[in-house]
């Protein structure tokens, strides 16, 4: 794919023809090429993958719970989620009761923003149980709550190579869960952040059944910021023609998935949250020569499933 983004401003950059291709203006001519026609510059890059090993989506894929945590030979978990969850109670205890012979140690309870006193809480309580697993079960605090739970417990195990084995069952579209980052909030209320390779999940399970208790708005507004990493992905600096070719189909599918996530009814609404769910893996390509392509690409998928 000949595409070369320092060549081109962003809003040309999303001129389409009828048919889907991308066209993109070279200045040195001022016309419209296709970029699906060799360019004169050679294109030349790196790209890492940098994902969950399994990914599972569709409705009833929970299923895949107990033998994800047999392959990861995982036996005592602490189950890492949010309040609005627990007081549900029935989509947990689906959760747990899917894990079979697996023991459920510990639920910890992560507010919004993941603020650090509670994530050390988390960690303290668990060290002291004994876990060698992490379920990260809710929307991005949640999860990246379990990645630095996960991480920081590792630590304490004395394995500074990895994290301990973490899945997550999302249950927005914040697709938090394929990043190697995890935000928090500190002491003071503000926001924090913090990047390492061994924040990234083993596996990650997107059941479209269990995300129908998540308020339409909180399902909305997660899908939007999916759509802001897909555009800003393809946007980004340099040349990425991988990620290009799933933000921009997130971007696509994103204006079809979501407004009938709003709108249909419970059966339709499980395809519709499936499908903005594959849409949101799609804008987060898995692991890029940028970070924010790599954001954008994952999306897509997510929002499919």
């Amino acid at each position: 794919m000949g595409q070369d983004h320092r060549r081109a401003s962003g809003f040309q950059r999303f001129a389409f023809l009828d048919d889907g291709l991308p066209l993109m203006r070279s200045s040195h001519a001022g016309r419209f090429e296709s970029n699906v026609l060799p360019d004169v510059t050679p294109q030349t890059g790196t790209f890492n993958y940098a994902n969950p090993r399994a990914i599972h989506w569709g409705a009833g894929s929970l299923a895949h719970l107990a033998p994800e945590l047999s392959r990861l030979q995982v036996t005592r978990v602490a189950i890492i989620t949010t309040r609005s969850l627990v007081a549900e109670g029935t989509l947990l205890s689906r959760v747990r009761e899917s894990m079979d012979s697996v023991q459920t140690e510990a639920t910890e309870v992560v507010g919004q923003h993941a603020p650090l006193s509670e994530i050390e809480a988390a960690v303290a309580r668990t060290t002291e149980i004994g876990v060698d697993g992490i379920v990260s079960f809710g929307g991005g605090s949640a999860v990246d709550a379990g990645k630095m739970v996960a991480v920081k417990l590792a630590d304490r195990h004395g394995l500074a190579y990895r994290g301990l084995p973490h899945i997550a069952i999302p249950t927005t579209l914040s697709t938090a869960e394929l990043a190697g980052s995890a935000g928090f909030t500190d002491a003071a209320g503000d926001k924090a952040g913090m990047r390492d390779v061994r924040l990234l999940l083993d596996s990650v399970i997107y059941d479209a059944e269990l995300t129908l208790a998540t308020p339409m708005s909180l399902w909305l507004s997660t899908g939007i910021r999916a759509l802001d990493h897909a555009v800003e992905g393809f946007l980004a600096d340099g040349s990425h023609p991988f990620s290009d070719v799933m933000s921009l189909e997130a971007v696509r599918r994103l204006f079809d998935s979501l407004p009938r996530a709003m709108t249909w009814a419970y059966g339709p609404r499980i395809s519709s949250r499936r499908g903005s769910r594959l849409r949101c893996l799609r804008r987060r390509p898995m692991g890029s020569a940028t970070s924010w392509a790599s954001r954008s690409a994952r999306a897509m998928a997510f929002h499919t499933a």
